[in-house]
């Protein structure tokens, strides 16, 4: 008999990577699959084929010898891509970042005469954990945070045409997006910067804590600091190493703006050492040469996350942060310098003051794992 794998994929692949993608075992023997197109018939059928415009449509068919009377064992395994529509604006450098969904038809096995006699499924969430938002399983379904389980018997797969799962990440990726600017940001999107800071600690175990580290695009190693006041008072600077204002005066370029800046205010190289160190609660960010022109920024209600701690601080006229934002935090500017508008003139050199922090559970150094400039050439 033939068995076949209903599969969709974006033709920009070819169909014979989709196919080595599939793993069958049938009585614990690996079986291959063919791809075979699917060729649209009726007016029906090719009016819903020109909803697959840019994507490829077939089965992989593979050839099963059933033993009569017997029970068989067939376990499918295959790679899905999660569904998605990212987009990235000329208002903003940042990407906007769509629900992810991930969808496996189940109508074909309705082929089979009758119900399914066992039914089971098990997602594991892997990096989306935690990020489920709803899904089309009847009851009884368990749901933990890191994958989903459902089990049936006598299941109608006519009445239960596809599993689709949805999952909100986009806080997840969004904080992705933001710790590796300095790294993965297209090089008109990110400036360069060089950072200083009032001290640091000594490398520890091969590790070191330097500055430098909140400019390298790793969130994985930090800038840490330690004094009596649990890193109060010290302070770190940053300052752009291109400038926008030269960069438009140069023929054929278009003028671009600085937009805003980045800011992992804790060590987020795991949750574990994330919650072990300092996390800052309230800091100043103020201009280099000028530290009377300042605004002052409370996390009020600490994330626990260390995947979701980055913050965006959108820089206004006076280059200094008006609005804040992040996954995973609540804050609020509790003090700032007047703005006069017109009186300003631009700034390449921001200090980051800590003022506040909230204590570890294991170590009293306060670390911050990156700082980056994010420029937006519309």
């Amino acid at each position: 008999m033939l068995y076949g794998v209903p599969i969709t994929w974006e033709e920009k692949r070819p169909a014979r990577d989709i196919a080595r993608d599939i793993q069958l075992t049938f009585n614990g023997k690996k079986l291959y699959c063919n791809i075979t197109d699917i060729r649209p018939s009726g007016q029906a059928e090719r009016k819903r084929q020109g909803h697959f415009e840019g994507w490829g449509r077939a089965w992989c068919v593979t050839q099963l010898s059933m033993p009569g009377g017997q029970t068989s064992r067939l376990r499918l395994q295959y790679k899905a891509e999660l569904e998605y529509v990212d987009m990235r604006t000329t208002k903003s450098a940042l990407t906007s970042f769509d629900t992810r969904t991930l969808q496996y038809a189940l109508w074909p096995a309705a082929f089979w005469k009758g119900s399914v006699d066992q039914f089971r499924v098990e997602v594991d969430f892997g990096p989306y954990a935690g990020f489920l938002r709803e899904h089309n399983l009847p009851t009884p379904v368990v749901v933990d945070k890191n994958r989903l389980t459902y089990s049936a018997k006598n299941l109608d797969l006519n009445s239960f045409r596809e599993i689709k799962l949805d999952f909100s990440a986009e806080q997840m990726l969004s904080h992705r997006e933001l710790v590796t600017w300095n790294r993965n940001a297209d090089k008109e999107s990110r400036l360069p910067i060089s950072v200083r800071a009032s001290g640091f600690l000594p490398p520890q175990d091969g590790h070191g804590f330097n500055p430098q580290n909140v400019a390298d695009g790793n969130p994985k190693t930090a800038w840490c600091v330690s004094n009596a006041n649990g890193g109060r008072g010290e302070w770190l600077e940053i300052k752009a190493l291109r400038s926008l204002a030269k960069d438009a005066q140069q023929p054929g370029r278009i003028a671009c703006k600085l937009q805003g800046m980045v800011l992992v205010p804790g060590f987020s190289y795991s949750q574990s050492i994330y919650m072990a160190n300092n996390r800052i609660r309230k800091f100043r960010v103020a201009r280099c040469g000028d530290l009377s022109k300042y605004r002052d920024i409370e996390i009020t209600h600490h994330g626990k996350q260390f995947d979701m701690s980055a913050l965006w601080l959108s820089l206004g006229i006076d280059d200094l942060p008006w609005w804040v934002e992040s996954a995973g935090f609540r804050y609020k500017i509790t003090a700032s310098s007047p703005v006069v508008e017109g009186k300003h003139t631009p700034t390449d050199c921001w200090r980051l003051t800590i003022l506040e922090v909230d204590r570890g559970e294991k170590y009293r150094d306060t670390c911050v794992s990156e700082a980056a400039l994010v420029v937006n050439c519309p």
